[in-house]
């Protein structure tokens, strides 16, 4: 009995420490890494149509807006990847990272400074040519490898949640199992008390009563035998 409770509170200790880890990594790493991962590539893309619209400006002053615009978009990029960085659990996770880095830097170098004479001198077959050419398919493999950033942690997320499921599972199974052990347990300590002490109690209190009635027939109730000391009271009474 006391095995029992004592394993089954090892399990559940055991139990709500794996749970609390889990837990943990969806709160802190998963769902935080998908987080800056999509929005990472939501920045990125708003950072290209910023170019395109800096391909159709005219004015000094449009030039100037979407070159702030697209300064200010960089900046956050370059804080989300780093937020990123922390949430790495993996050399899987940060051969991703890395490759991603890798290809935005690949897009930033194909767009840069021929990129902007071009555009702010309205040449925007070539501009254009630059956006749709080599800064296109970096951007696409960026795009790609975004992508499985996100499904790699959504993978994470999963697997976190299948496991703290299956632990739970694992403990409420536990639990009810030694709830039943010790329900038939304290059963059959029940039955065992009420045959080997209540009902042989109870026959010597009848034939104690029989007797004090004068009925020297009272005796025959007493039908309990052990090896005990209520048996030897017993006999003693027959």
């Amino acid at each position: 009995y006391t095995i029992g409770l004592i394993a089954s509170a090892i399990i559940a200790i055991v139990g709500a420490f794996v749970l609390n880890n889990q837990t943990s990594k969806i709160a802190h790493e998963w769902v935080p890494a998908i987080e800056l991962a999509e929005e990472m590539n939501y920045l990125t893309s708003e950072y290209r149509l910023k170019q395109f619209g800096h391909v159709i400006s005219s004015t000094e002053e449009q030039f100037s807006t979407y070159e702030k615009e697209l300064d200010e978009i960089s900046a956050r990029i370059d804080e989300v990847a780093e937020e990123y960085v922390a949430t790495i659990t993996s050399e899987e996770d940060r051969k991703l990272y890395d490759e991603s880095i890798r290809l935005w830097e690949e897009y930033k170098a194909a767009t840069g400074e021929e990129f902007y004479l071009l555009s702010r001198n309205m040449q925007l077959d070539g501009a254009n040519a630059i956006l749709l050419g080599k800064a296109r398919t970096a951007f696409e493999d960026f795009q790609v490898i975004y992508d499985q950033l996100v499904a790699f942690n959504v993978e994470g997320t999963e697997s976190s949640a299948t496991m703290a499921q299956v632990v739970f599972a694992v403990v409420l199974i536990s639990v009810i199992a030694t709830a039943v052990f010790c329900i038939l347990l304290g059963l059959n300590i029940s039955k065992i008390v009420t045959n080997n002490i209540v009902d042989p109690t109870m026959q010597l209190v009848e034939a104690a009563a029989g007797l004090r009635r004068g009925d020297l027939k009272a005796s025959s109730v007493l039908t309990y035998e052990a090896d005990d000391e209520i048996a030897d009271l017993v006999r003693n009474t027959k």
